[in-house]
């Protein structure tokens, strides 16, 4: 369907994901503000979910179900849910149409998303959300809500590709240990620091930007501060140990990409 790993061009961009199956697009704040910043938490929350949490804790009827599914094939996703759970699929048709310029709908008859645009009162078909792209459509719009899901390494058959995304892994946690102050980089909090730092945002005009937009823009603030106070700092003293770049103001800040 498409290549998993969007580009840095590609996620600081207003514009939409193009796909064979529809257009998926990246979250404006004012977007997001009418839908409801607690809802849009939700839907993020609930594509984050494994299947077997929403199997035993939130519609525990399933959760037999769930374990003879297992036995069979241990590879279940929520897309296999929805063939025996209604509230999933009126749950999951909310969340589609929030993230694709096309209408998202199920279609019974075929078990799986239709994606289709209306002209002239003509509904015209042009993908589906199925099996085969289900995945491949969850990354999407995690990367474009600047979420990154975690590998599962025990999936990974080669012991040194494995062995190296344990390292990731692990200093990942590591980092993510070290902070503990993670409301600080709420969305709502961000929003509130980009708009009184930046020189032309302000809390009237910010409601524009993408959330990656945003994470960009506030990452680029953050770089600004510490190369300004580190300019202004070898100015006075020096710089005796040649630590300091001039140039690092334009440092790529994608550093996976």
């Amino acid at each position: 369907m498409y290549y998993l790993k969007l580009k840095y061009f590609e996620l600081i961009s207003p514009f939409p994901i193009k796909t064979n199956i529809g257009n998926i697009q990246s979250p404006t704040l004012k977007k997001i503000w009418d839908l409801g910043y607690q809802t849009y938490q939700s839907y993020l929350n609930f594509l984050l979910i494994s299947p077997e949490m929403y199997c035993n804790v939130i519609n525990p009827s399933l959760k037999q179900w769930y374990e003879t599914r297992l036995h069979l094939n241990n590879n279940i996703t929520l897309f296999d849910i929805c063939q025996v759970d209604n509230n999933l699929i009126k749950t999951l048709e909310e969340i589609f149409n929030f993230y694709f310029v096309e209408d998202v709908s199920w279609n019974e008859d075929k078990k799986m998303f239709f994606i289709s645009v209306t002209k002239d009162d003509e509904i015209s078909l042009i993908g589906a959300i199925n099996q085969t792209t289900w995945s491949d459509v969850i990354d999407i719009i995690l990367q474009l809500s600047n979420i990154h899901i975690e590998e599962d390494t025990d999936n990974i058959k080669s012991n040194k590709a494995k062995a190296i995304m344990e390292k990731i892994k692990a200093g990942r946690k590591k980092m993510a240990e070290k902070d503990k102050s993670r409301k600080d980089f709420e969305l709502d909090n961000l929003v509130s620091v980009v708009a009184n730092r930046h020189s032309n945002l302000n809390i009237l005009n910010i409601w524009g930007l993408t959330v990656n937009q945003l994470w960009d823009t506030f990452t680029r603030l953050m770089n600004d501060n510490i190369y300004g106070m580190t300019s202004r700092s070898v100015s006075v003293w020096g710089d005796e140990q040649k630590q300091f770049n001039a140039n690092d103001w334009i440092k790529r800040i994608d550093s996976e990409n």
